[in-house]
Order: C-alpha cells, then sequence, then structure tokens
C-alpha cells in the first residue's frame, strides 16, 4: 500500500475495520475520526441554540440600559432574540416553560457593563449560530438552520464593527492649542 492510499475503515461487509490502529472506535462502535471527537446528539446542537439565543438577549436587555440613544433597536433586538429562542424550543420539543419565557429588563445592581455586555451578545450569537451549523450539516442538511446561521453572524459582524466604531469614538485625544499649559 503506497503513503496517498487511503486507509480502509469499513470491511467490505460494511462494519468498523478494528484491524488498523489509525481507527478510534466510540462507544458505540462507530467510527471516531479524531481521539479527542465529541459526538453530539441533535438535541445537544438544540440546547446550545436556544442557550446562546438566551445569553444574547439577556445581553441586549443590559445593551438597552447602557445604550440609551439605541433603546429601541436593542430592544427589538432582545425580541427577536426571544421570538428565535421560542421557535427553537417548540421545534426541538423541549417541554420547558421558563425557556420560552420573555427576556426580563435588568434590575437594580444586577446591570452588567457595556464591554461585557458586548461580548456577552456576541458570544450568545457564536454560541447559536454554532448549533444551526451543527443542525443544518450533521443532522438536518436543511438550508433553514444554514440561513439562519448566516443571519446571526452577519448580526454579529454589524455589532462588532459597531462596537469599534464607538469605542474609537470614544478616545478621541484633546486638543489643545499651542503653549497650552494643565495644571
Amino acid at each position: 500500500m503506497s503513503d496517498d492510499a487511503p486507509i480502509p475503515i469499513l470491511n467490505e461487509d460494511g462494519t468498523p475495520d478494528t484491524s488498523n490502529d489509525l481507527v478510534n472506535l466510540g462507544q458505540d462502535g462507530d467510527p471516531l475520526a479524531l481521539d479527542k471527537a465529541v459526538k453530539m446528539r441533535e438535541r445537544e446542537s438544540y440546547e446550545r441554540i436556544v442557550e446562546g439565543l438566551k445569553i444574547a438577549a439577556d445581553a441586549a436587555a443590559h445593551l438597552k440600559r447602557s445604550e440609551s440613544e439605541h433603546a429601541g433597536m436593542w430592544d427589538a433586538q432582545r425580541r427577536n432574540l426571544d421570538q428565535a429562542r421560542r421557535a427553537a424550543v417548540q421545534y426541538a420539543g423541549i417541554d420547558d416553560p421558563v425557556r420560552q419565557s420573555e427576556t426580563a429588563d435588568p434590575r437594580g445592581s444586577a446591570h452588567m457593563g457595556w464591554k461585557e455586555a458586548r461580548e456577552r451578545f456576541r458570544e450568545g450569537l457564536k454560541q447559536a449560530s454554532g448549533g444551526m451549523r451543527q443542525l443544518a450539516t450533521c443532522f438536518r442538511g436543511d438550508v433553514f438552520w444554514s440561513l439562519l446561521a448566516q443571519q446571526l453572524e452577519a448580526l454579529e459582524q454589524k455589532v462588532m464593527r459597531r462596537s469599534n466604531a464607538l469605542a474609537t469614538r470614544k478616545a478621541v485625544p484633546l486638543l489643545l492649542p499651542d503653549g497650552a499649559l494643565l495644571h
């Protein structure tokens, strides 16, 4: 056998070839590609979507409070993410009323800072889009989940660009006339 030839992982009868040391088998007997491969169930992908959307909606509620000039936009984002989460919970058949409830506005001292809320918003979108990609490629072969993931990724990029613009705008240097001294 040459070095370029593919390594067979199935016998002629379709069962996994266990004679090769390069083929690792999982507990169910299916071949794993890597030693540290993780086999996710379809339900775990739904869980990742639901949790990611919950994290992003919660961060949007905090950003609504931090960015009062854009409160309407963040409230709309929160409502849209809550709606998408409820649809995912129902589609997955998860029977949990807490996961279907709306994200509440933060109260009192439980307020998250602007930077942390932005990071949590982006992280939630990453988790949700990752779960959607898992459903699209591994389980469903469904273009619907891939399109949803693309929309969340586009929203994440938009938030990142806006955050960068706001951060550079806030760091404006102090301009003084020539010869001015600060005491």
